[in-house]
């Protein structure tokens, strides 16, 4: 689906018509959406959550802009609340983007490696996030950008365990209360045809973040992430969706900055943080099928696994997972669905819903 553009008012002969005629393009570029969307997965548990979110074009943007604010409340007591914007300029020569905000979450810790995920072992944690992240980029070659991602992020982690009850799962008294300060290079090349669902192309990006000691950051550690989203289109009803994605963290690096298998949608099926390492990676590939008007639906698969460093993915145990889901069409305009889908992983199956594909 080719990316939407304001189109130019022709010359019908008056200014009231030419007048008209620019509204329409103008309004025909811009979508606003307030929207409910369900949660049910098995970090959050199930609740709500309310964005609004506006997507308009500006002139010579070359890009959408997305501005956005929503909060969270889950049966978990999660509680969240947070704000976003995206934008381009001169004709997408430039990217720029914001985000931040805060987060209660009631979470289960079962440790770091494959082992502790495995045993399915856990003490209760009640983790208060309060942070953002800025990131800038310049298109440097054709479809290629570069530039500079900032972090900061304050974290409290408090034990809800009963302090009596015997386990073998403990969490660094430093960890408890930290604060990263990191920053670092960032690189995409998008090759996309379009910014929300697209149905051909491909886009590679790559994030890789340093702590900053000296400007408060508890920990020095490194961080980096890099993924390759492949995107076919097989017929006007029938598309393929392909992702690969690495992490790793460096040997510092607290338990809430590890890779956290489940992350980012990869994969659907496990519950974010129960397999959790210095590396992980991911696998995976989805169908997608118009069905009839703004109904879709999707099966996917994948694999993947966490190490205690890249140079030993290879000996991980393999953690498939798997699913079909529903898509309902919010925004003719932009192809933004809304999603339900059911997975299953090793031992485990949730149920998501959200707004936007998983990649």
């Amino acid at each position: 689906m080719a990316t939407s553009h304001a189109a130019s008012a022709q010359d019908s002969g008056t200014p009231v018509e030419e007048l008209k005629e620019q509204a329409e393009a103008a309004s025909a570029a811009t979508e606003q959406l307030i929207l409910p969307i369900p949660l049910s997965n098995p970090t959050l548990g199930t609740g709500l959550a309310v964005a609004i979110v506006r997507i308009y074009e500006p002139e010579n943007a070359g890009k959408p802009w997305i501005t956005g604010a929503g909060a969270m409340y889950t049966s978990n007591d999660d509680r969240a609340i947070a704000g976003f914007h995206s934008m381009a300029l001169d004709q997408d020569r430039f990217r720029f983007s914001v985000l931040g905000g805060y987060a209660s979450l009631p979470l289960r810790f079962y440790g770091v490696g494959a082992d502790a995920g495995d045993r399915g072992l856990a003490i209760n944690i009640q983790q208060d996030v309060l942070g953002g992240r800025v990131e800038g980029l310049a298109r440097v070659g054709h479809n290629f950008y570069a530039g500079v991602r900032f972090r900061v992020q304050n974290v409290k982690t408090r034990i809800r365990t009963d302090p009596d009850e015997p386990s073998a799962i403990d969490i660094p008294p430093v960890e408890l209360r930290s604060t990263i300060v990191s920053a670092g290079p960032s690189i995409i090349l998008d090759r996309t045809d379009a910014p929300f669902n697209p149905r051909n192309g491909l886009l590679v990006e790559a994030h890789w973040m340093l702590g900053l000691p000296f400007l408060g950051s508890d920990f020095g550690h490194s961080a980096a992430t890099a993924s390759a989203n492949l995107y076919r289109a097989l017929n006007d009803r029938t598309g393929l969706a392909g992702r690969v994605s690495v992490c790793a963290a460096g040997r510092e690096a607290p338990y809430y900055d590890l890779c956290n298998y489940g992350q980012s949608n990869d994969l659907r099926g496990y519950l974010n943080g129960q397999y959790r390492d210095r590396a992980s990676w991911a696998a995976q590939v989805e169908l997608r099928q118009h069905l009839w008007r703004r109904i879709g639906g999707v099966a996917f698969a994948g694999i993947g696994g966490i190490a205690p460093s890249l140079g030993r993915v290879g000996d991980t145990t393999l953690l498939p997972a798997g699913g079909v889901g529903l898509r309902y069409q919010l925004s003719k305009q932009y192809g933004i669905n809304a999603r339900v889908d059911l997975a299953f992983g090793k031992n485990s199956h949730a149920i998501y819903f959200a707004v936007g594909e998983a990649f």
